[in-house]
């Protein structure tokens, strides 16, 4: 059977569990293959090691009791021995070593439970404090490589913040600029249209003759007539009274003869 543990077990790790430091155990554990985990139990207040071993053999029983499938039960138990939490009790008692879960009303469900062994206890301590060493030498790195990060960051922000100013000034003096220019066309395109209605208006006034005027005079009517005008004489009928008295007059010379 194939068993997936995330990426993070790969290497050895160290941890430690107990508030006191009588009761206090230090686990080094590591994967060795898939379905298998080794660990170094070390209790300094008792000066005492173990050795242990935990294999998917041994454990198939606990997942299968509890209906868990063989990646969620151990990425479970890794977990637990990378970062322990109150959730579960881990100790070293009847020369076994023991994990379990603290379920509801107090009541403890055995995870895990296999034998361990005596190991000579400066050998394990020389073991655990090269590990932890090895693992400090890798977060400094690893702080190293993020404050970098950081100072990259920061450069990067510094740099983007001069440009989006830089941008912002453009856009302003863009924007003035345009401005205007809008409006010297704005007012060179109203002075043209306030010249073409003065031409207009004076071009009208010029249109307007006396005749006309004379004749609105005439034609006016004073309020309060209630007669109507007097017809006037037709230009038609003026030519044949003006030959009538020719004729009249010329009758009365001859007359004189």
């Amino acid at each position: 059977m194939q068993i997936s543990m995330e990426k993070e077990f790969n290497k050895p790790f160290v941890s430690s569990v107990g508030k006191d430091e009588s009761s206090r155990l230090w686990i080094q554990a590591e994967k060795v293959s898939e379905g298998k985990i080794k660990m170094k139990i070390l209790m300094r207040s008792a000066e005492k090691a173990w050795t242990a071993e935990l294999t998917d053999a041994t454990a198939s029983k606990y997942y299968t009791q509890y209906s868990l499938s063989a990646k969620d039960y151990w990425n479970a138990i890794l977990s637990e021995l990378l970062s322990p939490s109150e959730n579960f009790s881990i100790s070293v008692r009847n020369e076994e070593f023991v994990v379990e879960k603290l379920g509801s009303n107090q009541i403890r469900l055995v995870y895990a439970k296999v034998d361990v062994e005596e190991a000579p206890f400066l050998q394990c301590l020389l073991s655990m404090t090269e590990t932890l060493l090895e693992t400090q030498t890798e977060l400094r790195k690893s702080n190293k490589r993020l404050e970098k990060k950081i100072v990259d960051v920061t450069e990067d922000k510094v740099i983007l913040q001069e440009q989006l100013e830089k941008f912002t000034e453009d856009a302003v003096t863009k924007e003035e600029l345009l401005l205007s220019n809008f409006l010297a066309v704005l007012n060179a395109k109203k002075e043209k249209i306030q010249r073409l209605q003065d031409e207009i208006e004076g071009k009208g006034e010029d249109d307007g003759s006396p005749a006309e005027n004379e004749y609105d005079a005439e034609t006016d009517v004073d309020e309060g007539q209630d007669t109507p005008p007097k017809d006037q004489p037709s230009s038609s009928s003026r030519p044949e009274k003006a030959r009538k008295t020719d004729l009249r007059d010329n009758f009365d010379d001859v007359m004189d003869l």
